[in-house]
């Protein structure tokens, strides 16, 4: 579950600070015990980075993680899943998808 939230000071009896916000954070779909790293890979075959193209990672409707490639041929990152639990990939093609190229295993078979 996704909360934003707005903090305000107490600086005494008729005296407050203005409100800072909003701020976010998130809950975790399952309990943390429950769930599993997956490693996660992409490339890019011209060199460039993804062009603005990303996979968003989804459980439960929740965004848990967007994985992109901002430059270069590759990069790799790691996510924290609910175990059994079904995963969505939305994928957003950028302005060169088919230079992209993107893999997820469990942690335990690292490439």
């Amino acid at each position: 579950t996704d909360y934003d939230f707005y903090v305000q000071a107490d600086c005494g009896p008729g005296d407050s600070s203005v409100w800072q916000g909003p701020y976010s954070f998130s809950t975790p779909t399952c309990n943390p015990s429950e769930m599993c790293m997956h490693y996660l890979s992409g490339t890019d075959s011209y060199g460039d980075g993804w062009n603005n193209a990303s996979v968003t990672i989804q459980q439960a409707g929740v965004t848990v993680k967007v994985f992109t490639l901002t430059g270069g041929s590759a990069y790799s990152d790691s996510v924290s899943l609910c175990n059994g639990a079904s995963i969505d990939l939305v994928w957003a093609g950028g302005s060169y998808p088919s230079e992209c190229g993107f893999a997820m295993t469990d942690f335990t078979v690292i490439p």
